[in-house]
């Protein structure tokens, strides 16, 4: 087992903590690393995991590839030590679609969701050691065959989101035990063109509140596990400039009584579940704005899919974007949700992200791989990306975590020198973002070049103020750079 851990990793990262953001407030993206599967399968990684015990480590819900662990002691460079694969799992055929961890326990939601005939099911795996995991216990069943999305651990129990099978409740209270306690298939509304499927889980008390994919959203009562409970249910239309369809809700992340749902291709949505059998839209935001044609898989830049909360402290929602990648939502304000910063700018590369989490610090994104024509975006490469993010608040409080940089002339209308600390011996990561926070160009530079200098041509970019990001191992600061 690998003993270095993340201390050194995550104090790099620290950020100004502020609890309620200000209209002013920007989130940055620095550039790490990543790590590509192998193109000869379309293989993805839907929803990745950062270790939640602090150690170096992302565990990647890979579909046909199984479970897959990466060392990320170098943030820089993630390598695969593991892969659970399918006939680990479950058998043949199985797919790993989500992974939840519990101290040094993982449950990996098994079961393809794309299309029908996989059994729902979950697996339970010590984790002490993630170089060699240890299975606890599986369970599936051929009585639901429609798949599983996710699964919501939380006490003694876990949640599956079985699709077209709606919700399946299993006691998980001994990992090497896991019993089946009762499943709810949830009801249908008005025909949407597509067989609602519960996608994604958030509980609050005893209300799991279920988001369907083509098909709105539903409140369960889960108080009585062995008998739960559909207490409400809500399907909102999208506007579009020349048709109109359903929502089709991808996940969930509650506050209180509103929630806030990614949208197929369509941003997001915030609704007010305060009362169960009268749901509300209380807000919309689609970044990439209203397109015609055929409903809204052609014309659009990108899929909101996963949401990623960073905390109350910050008080961010990072949301996948697939060809936008990482959309960094202000949430205080249901009812006006604030783009506050992106990364991976859309139609720029064949790129695609699907899930998403954030811990301490670190977002990483999973790449699906997607090669279809008639999607809005080209993914060439599954995998993992990882970024690190800061918060700059509106009164420019910027907190240098290392030696800082200088970046002159300032303002620019041209090429700027970056002078680079002396205490750095080793590659650089130079990002420029714009006060959204969206990656505008990106380089390397290497500290012993030039003297110690690196240079930014910023002569094509409108006028403005941008953020010049620094990063290396042991170094990471951000100067505000004005282009006249």
């Amino acid at each position: 087992m690998k003993k270095a851990l993340l201390p050194f990793l995550f104090a790099l990262l620290l950020f100004p903590s502020k609890g309620f953001s200000s209209p002013g407030d920007t989130v940055i993206f620095t550039t790490l690393g990543h790590y590509y599967y192998d193109t000869a399968t379309a293989k993805a990684c839907y929803s990745p995991l950062i270790d939640r015990m602090g150690r170096p480590y992302v565990y990647g819900a890979s579909i046909d590839m199984g479970m897959v662990t990466f060392d990320i002691s170098n943030p820089m460079n993630p390598l695969p030590i593991d892969t659970l694969t399918a006939l680990d799992l479950g058998g043949f055929g199985t797919k790993a679609t989500w992974v939840q961890q519990k101290q040094d326990t993982l449950y990996i939601a098994t079961g393809g969701f794309q299309i029908g005939g996989y059994k729902a099911g979950l697996t339970t795996w010590d984790f002490t050691n993630p170089n060699a995991p240890v299975l606890l216990d599986k369970w599936d069943s051929t009585a639901w065959t429609q798949g599983c999305s996710q699964v919501l651990v939380q006490g003694n129990y876990a949640y599956l989101a079985a699709m077209e099978n709606g919700i399946i409740i299993l006691d998980i209270s001994n990992a090497s035990n896991i019993r089946f306690v009762s499943q709810l298939t949830l009801s249908t509304l008005p025909n949407t063109g597509y067989t609602p499927n519960a996608r994604g889980l958030y509980l609050s008390n005893d209300t799991l509140v279920v988001s369907f994919d083509g098909g709105g959203v539903r409140l369960v009562d889960v108080a009585i596990k062995t008998a739960p409970v559909q207490i409400g249910a809500f399907l909102d239309m999208v506007p579009w400039t020349q048709d109109t369809l359903y929502s089709f809700y991808n996940h969930v992340w509650c506050n209180g009584r509103h929630c806030f749902f990614p949208i197929d291709y369509a941003g997001l949505e915030v609704v007010d579940i305060s009362n169960p059998t009268s749901m509300q839209s209380e807000a919309y935001d689609n970044i990439w704005g209203l397109h015609g044609g055929i409903g809204p898989w052609y014309g659009s830049d990108g899929h909101t899919n996963e949401i990623a909360w960073t905390g109350a402290s910050t008080n961010v929602l990072m949301i996948s974007g697939a060809d936008s990648q990482v959309l960094a939502y202000d949430p205080s304000d249901p009812a006006q949700p604030r783009i506050m910063g992106w990364w991976g700018p859309p139609n720029t590369d064949n790129l695609a992200s699907w899930g998403i989490d954030e811990f301490n610090g670190m977002v990483v994104c999973g790449y699906l791989r997607d090669v279809f024509a008639n999607q809005p975006y080209y993914s060439t490469y599954g995998g993992i990306q990882l970024l690190s993010w800061t918060l700059i608040t509106d009164d420019n409080n910027i907190e240098p975590l290392a030696p800082s940089i200088e970046v002159f002339p300032n303002p620019t209308s041209g090429v700027c020198t970056v002078a680079l600390p002396a205490s750095a011996a080793t590659e650089f990561t130079i990002d420029v973002v714009d006060v959204t926070g969206r990656l505008i160009m990106t380089q390397s530079a290497n500290p012993l070049d030039n003297g110690r200098n690196a240079y930014v041509d910023m002569s094509s970019l409108a006028p403005g103020a941008y953020f010049v990001n620094v990063y290396a191992e042991g170094v990471w600061c951000t100067k505000q750079v004005v282009v006249q």
